[in-house]
């Protein structure tokens, strides 16, 4: 039985990008089914990746404000 599950940055990336629609579907089910189990952990790393990747990777206030409403929401501890 598996107890929680490690979320990894290429995990986050795929559920905020929708540019791979398929991958994109399939992660945010599985997290939502997840996360409703309260089973979802992450690193502090991997927030770390995520805000590089999307912050200054994509580089806007747009892309900021989307990628922190979307750690906040999804309360990844």
């Amino acid at each position: 039985m598996i107890d929680k599950v490690f979320i990894d940055t290429n995990l986050l990336i795929y559920s905020y990008n929708n540019q791979e629609y398929t991958k994109h579907i399939k992660i945010n089910l599985f997290l939502d089914e997840k996360l409703l189990k309260n089973k979802v952990y992450t690193s502090t790393q991997v927030r770390n990746e995520f805000y590089s990747l999307t912050i200054l990777g994509f580089r806007g206030w747009g892309v900021l404000m989307v990628a922190c409403h979307f750690i906040f929401t999804r309360k990844l501890s």
